[in-house]
């Protein structure tokens, strides 16, 4: 029997599934250990602000997971955007903890992959920007 390719987006969709298991333990071994997250576009973080290495990603989750009781990014798309990126789009829950109150988004990201982990991920208005990120031309 011969070994199962994994595919970027097996890689993506992997991770997203365990942050919405909230399972941070097995998100951070799909992190590359040089990892950068873009984490502007959350509730929780400063305008600009990138996670670095697994350590700060793994602190920014434990973040989210304690703040909120609820954490799920939907999945519409994940596309192939070029040799080791995926752009991908979707919808965003939060509900906070006590109150339960929700907070909905939409979100585009250009996902980068490096040694079959996520390396960088950084946050689009559009999905066309985030294609074009990746020199993707239309």
């Amino acid at each position: 029997m011969g070994k199962v390719e994994t595919t970027d987006v097996d890689v993506v969709r992997r991770a997203l599934d365990a942050w919405n298991a909230r399972d941070i333990d097995a998100a951070e071994t799909l992190a590359h250990p040089e990892i950068e997250w873009e984490v502007s576009g959350y509730l929780l973080a400063d305008r600009g602000k990138v996670v670095r290495g697994r350590e700060q990603f793994v602190q920014f989750g434990t973040l989210v997971f304690d703040t909120f009781a609820e954490s799920v990014l939907e999945v519409d798309e994940l596309t192939v955007a070029g040799p080791g990126m995926v752009v991908g789009s979707g919808g965003a829950l939060f509900r906070g903890v006590p109150d339960g109150a929700a907070v909905t988004a939409r979100w585009v990201r250009l996902f980068q992959i490096r040694d079959g982990m996520i390396w960088r991920s950084t946050i689009h208005a559009t999905r066309e920007s985030a294609l074009a990120a990746a020199g993707v031309e239309r």
